[in-house]
């Protein structure tokens, strides 16, 4: 994880028609591996398994800004809000801003213990909500686009 996608780095990828991002992921049995691509430099989101709009998602926000990385793990606390989790469950992350885009990639655990995070299973068709904003890095500014589609992860054995 660079914050560099490299072709062949990730197993699946898709364009998501609503938003426009690209998202790259691959997983193994304990750890989802993501990578994003905004068409912005603002702040970019990836929700998981939200039960109505974002209510009850895991959700990783982050922005490259001149500083470097900011990136926060969220849970949605309403359907239209979110909050961060009191203890991160990001394994590792990184990003860029090139050519107009906002890159990040970041690993999270299959399943946690953390009560406002989602457990996620190899193998499973996975319910996702996607965000952006095109110019803002503040990670409170509401979203430019959002959407709702889904992944599915790697099998056991990943």
């Amino acid at each position: 994880i660079d914050g560099v996608i490299e072709p062949g780095e990730y197993r699946h990828s898709m364009t998501d028609p609503g938003t426009g991002m690209d998202v790259h992921w691959r997983n193994d049995d304990l750890v989802l591996y993501i990578g994003l691509v905004s068409p912005g430099t603002g702040w970019e989101a990836m929700g998981f398994s939200p039960t109505r709009k974002m209510q009850g998602a895991n959700i990783i926000i982050g922005a490259v800004n001149k500083d470097g990385l900011v990136i926060e793990d969220h849970y949605g606390s309403a359907p239209t809000s979110h909050r961060a989790d009191k203890e991160s469950q990001i394994l590792q992350a990184a990003g860029r801003e090139a050519d107009g885009k906002t890159v990040i990639e970041f690993a999270i655990p299959l399943a946690t213990d953390d009560p406002n995070d989602v457990s996620l299973q190899a193998g499973i068709k996975v319910t996702i909500i996607l965000a952006y904003h095109q110019t803002s890095d503040r990670l409170t500014a509401r979203h430019t686009k959002r959407s709702t589609n889904s992944i599915t992860l790697d099998g056991e054995g990943g």
